[in-house]
């Protein structure tokens, strides 16, 4: 009698608890299950959103590897270069929507250290610029000074004259560009004049070829 007390005993909580123990074993897989798929589309959403981003960039790139093209069009049909001519081509182009993301555009030609005298010669009288200097000074094979900058805005005229073969990485994307003959982008650098926000950025480099030169 008493081990069928017990049996009555065991069998009449045995099967709630088991009840209960599957119903939260399939309340636990349903809850994996839901938070599975959660993380799923917080997945698919990420890499679409991912995606689309990368297009967006890739086509800002595009869209500024293109206006790089024309001022090397330009450029090629107007060798003697001067102020007038580089203000009505960039103000012609550049309305500050097209070209977003763009920091300033700028003309440098390669000069070879032995050529100087007679460049800053050309600079101080044919384009007025009396106050033209070159900075910082390199060792480099070349230099590269800046002497057309766009827009034009307070602190950017200061970088007239600044020479991109003085550090590695700009250094780097022109030489890659001179070799290819096509745009090059550089590694990270905080642009000069651009040194207070510590922004990223980087260069894109287009590299011209004088007419009839080598």
């Amino acid at each position: 009698t008493s081990l069928v007390n017990s049996a009555n005993r065991i069998s009449r909580w045995l099967l709630p608890a088991l009840t209960f123990i599957l119903l939260s074993l399939t309340t636990l897989a349903a809850w994996h299950w839901q938070s599975q798929l959660v993380e799923d589309a917080k997945n698919q959403a990420g890499a679409q959103e991912s995606a689309f981003i990368t297009a967006e960039i890739r086509d800002r790139l595009r869209l500024h590897a293109l206006f790089l093209r024309s001022i090397h069009a330009f450029a090629s049909q107007n060798p003697n270069l001067d102020q007038a001519a580089w203000q009505y081509f960039t103000g012609k182009v550049n309305d500050g929507e097209q070209l977003a993301g763009l920091f300033a555009l700028g003309y440098a030609p390669n000069i070879n250290p032995k050529d100087l005298p007679n460049f800053l010669s050309t600079i101080h009288s044919k384009r007025g610029k009396k106050g033209f200097r070159i900075f910082p000074d390199t060792s480099s094979a070349f230099v590269t000074p800046i002497i057309f900058l766009a827009p034009e805005q307070e602190g950017l005229g200061n970088l007239v004259g600044f020479n991109l073969m003085t550090e590695a990485t700009r250094r780097e994307a022109i030489l890659r560009s001179v070799e290819t003959s096509e745009v090059a982008i550089s590694g990270p650098v905080i642009l000069t004049g651009d040194e207070a926000s510590r922004r990223p950025a980087f260069l894109m480099v287009q590299a011209l070829y004088s007419s009839g030169m080598p």
